[in-house]
């Protein structure tokens, strides 16, 4: 029996437009694009929304952060209603304590890792520990940082509190949906 190679790579042609076809309906949504498979998550949130009388629905989020000799685990839920009736004085606080990018620039590398002052105004080309205990007594008073009471960390450090990563990393991720255009197209879609 003679073999037709000519049909032979058509059929194996066809076979490969048939697997690149199902690879491309395999393949995961774009960012900001709907994820059908996320449905039954989006129904167990509504679920809870309504349980927790939050009409205008809610967040959940998890995640994880680690460095050396620190982590944080999360799983965390907050109705909108709530989000929406915090104490203004706490938002105002904090809002006002992070509303500077050099303090921002300060919690993203204590983030990272523990800093004495000195280390701060090196890393920040501060001339003096005064404007470094300024933007640190703003994030004090914002609950955000602690002084570190480790052994294996140098005394006078200051570090982010861990129960506080998660909102840190939460603005942050929210800053960035603000800010990136993939987020500014697209429709409400309720169903």
């Amino acid at each position: 029996m003679e073999r037709n190679l000519e049909n032979e790579i058509d059929e194996l042609k066809n076979q490969l437009k048939e697997i690149k076809e199902l690879l491309i309906s395999r393949k995961e949504p774009k960012i900001g694009e709907w994820n059908p498979e996320n449905e039954k998550k989006i129904d167990d949130v509504r679920e809870w929304a309504k349980e927790t009388n939050n009409e205008l629905g809610a967040m959940f989020y998890y995640g994880f952060f680690s460095r050396e000799h620190y982590g944080a685990k999360w799983d965390l839920r907050d109705g909108i209603n709530d989000l929406m009736n915090m104490p203004q004085e706490k938002l105002s606080v904090v809002l006002s304590s992070l509303g500077n990018q050099q303090r921002w620039e300060i919690l993203c590398a204590l983030l990272k890792k523990p800093m004495t002052v000195a280390q701060i105004m090196e890393e920040f080309d501060m001339k003096t520990s005064g404007k470094a205990y300024h933007h640190l007594k703003s994030l004090i008073a914002a609950d955000l940082l602690e002084e570190v009471k480790d052994k294996d960390v140098e005394k006078g450090s200051y570090s982010v509190k861990g129960h506080r990563v998660a909102g840190i990393i939460l603005v942050l991720t929210g800053v960035q949906k603000l800010t990136d255009t993939v987020y500014s197209s697209g429709e409400w879609n309720l169903e």
